[in-house]
């Protein structure tokens, strides 16, 4: 099982997205951590998630669909800017 973590960003007017999301996660068995970012356990390739994912999103904010992997938190600052997250780093082991 790979553990990822899925974050994404919406702006202002597209709540109507940000709740299908939410649905689709809590469907494919995530958990929300934050707001706008999610943790999910996978048997194998993430592919299949990305694109169930994006068809809910509009086309321009596809490359705005983020997995991230918790070696990647915790050894990288690739989420710093986020809130919490080191709390995170701390709380994931690293597989």
């Amino acid at each position: 099982m790979a553990i990822y973590y899925i974050a994404y960003e919406l702006h202002d007017g597209e709540l109507d997205d940000y709740c299908s999301m939410d649905e689709v996660l809590q469907k494919l068995g995530a958990k929300k951590i934050m707001p706008f970012m999610w943790f999910i356990q996978l048997p194998g390739s993430q592919v299949k998630i990305f694109e169930m994912i994006k068809k809910y999103l509009p086309d321009p904010e596809h490359d705005k669909l983020l997995v991230i992997k918790p070696r990647e938190v915790c050894k990288t600052k690739t989420l710093s800017f986020i809130p919490g997250t080191k709390a995170l780093a701390v709380e994931t082991p690293v597989t």
